[in-house]
């Protein structure tokens, strides 16, 4: 009898924690930044006081089951580094970052120099590469996925993306515009950054305001925008 009461406790308990996940519509996600070691090398004194100060970067991401919103939660320590730190940023990721399911939309809004954009870039299936590691990242289950992303105009050379994401939080978002996975992405590798969860926090009551005042353009037009401004201040030669 006392076996059975045991064992009807633990079943409810399984049953109630599983119904309280299955509960959970949105939450409130911060990720730090940092450099792979051994990656790259930067070979420049203003390159390695610029990522030492990635670890000042907090980025937030609010999701619910439709809408992602992700950027830059505040600097962490701003000093004489001051400008290293907003290079860093702008290495890491500036300005906000939209994802919207049900309507399709991938968005990023940047001020660049004064000015105000709504990038639109499109909203296509990332060609995810679900394999079978495994790892734990704060106490989750985490799923390894690979990704290449090809060349741009603004990217010379394809980069590895490599994915960490636990199905225990069924919404697949992640840092900047990566979505698309059966889960949250608890850490990302793009390039030589990384991105890693420090906080979690499910809630039922985030609000998800994302920009609405800007220069529409697409992702190519923003950045033939970009190539034109650094010709034009000598960056850019041609």
């Amino acid at each position: 009898m006392i076996v059975k009461k045991i064992f009807s406790f633990l079943l409810l308990s399984v049953l109630t924690g599983s119904f309280v996940s299955s509960q959970t519509k949105s939450g409130i996600v911060q990720y730090s930044v940092s450099q792979i070691e051994n990656k790259t090398s930067n070979n420049s004194d203003v390159l390695d006081r610029t990522y030492q100060r990635l670890n000042d970067l907090q980025y937030v991401l609010k999701f619910d089951s439709t809408r992602s919103i992700y950027s830059l939660k505040k600097l962490l320590s701003i000093n004489n580094d001051e400008i290293y730190v907003k290079m860093a940023s702008s290495i890491a990721g500036r300005g906000e970052y939209y994802t919207d399911l049900r309507n399709k939309e991938r968005i990023r809004y940047i001020n660049f120099r004064g000015d105000e954009f709504l990038i639109n870039y499109p909203f296509e299936k990332l060609a995810w590469n679900i394999t079978n590691e495994v790892k734990k990242i704060k106490g989750f289950s985490c799923r390894k996925a690979t990704l290449i992303l090809g060349k741009s105009l603004i990217r010379t050379k394809p980069i590895d993306v490599t994915a960490w994401f636990t199905d225990d939080i069924p919404y697949g978002y992640g840092p900047k515009l990566f979505f698309g996975l059966p889960g949250l992405i608890m850490e990302l590798e793009e390039g030589n950054l990384r991105f890693t969860v420090s906080n979690i926090d499910l809630n039922e009551n985030v609000k998800i305001e994302p920009q609405s005042n800007g220069i529409q353009l697409s992702e190519l037009e923003f950045n033939e925008f970009i190539i034109k401004k650094s010709k034009e201040m000598g960056f850019i030669r041609g």
